[in-house]
């Protein structure tokens, strides 16, 4: 089943943001949307599980001009370590933060985190 997150994040003056989810997410990151431009030609996205949650980056992406879609993945391995691919889904198991640079002074916008159950 495919669910969905939504984080609106609100920027400040110098045009940063940051979004904690309300709840945790338990799954697999699917892909990652964002429907408008609300943020400008400049911003920076950086979506990441919670260090108490493991850590680790799902997404980061320059100067993203909206409305955009990402599916991130990790690198596959094999049994011996070495890479095979880039097609295995991101595991989550707790809260995620998006992150918001150059985002535009005081701009308020949705980033959507669909994932697999």
């Amino acid at each position: 089943m495919i669910r969905r997150e939504e984080l609106t994040v609100t920027t400040d003056s110098l045009g940063a943001g940051t979004v904690v989810s309300t709840s945790p997410i338990s799954g697999l990151v699917y892909y990652v949307r964002n429907n408008g431009a609300t943020f400008g030609s400049t911003a920076d996205f950086t979506l990441t599980r919670l260090a108490s949650d493991g850590g680790g980056t799902i997404l980061n992406v320059a100067d993203a001009v909206g409305p955009w879609e990402y599916s991130p993945r990790y690198a596959e391995h094999s049994i011996g370590g070495g890479s095979v691919g880039a097609d295995a889904f991101i595991p989550v198991d707790g809260h995620v933060r998006l992150i918001v640079a150059q985002g535009g002074s005081v701009s308020t916008g949705v980033v959507h985190v669909f994932y697999l159950t």
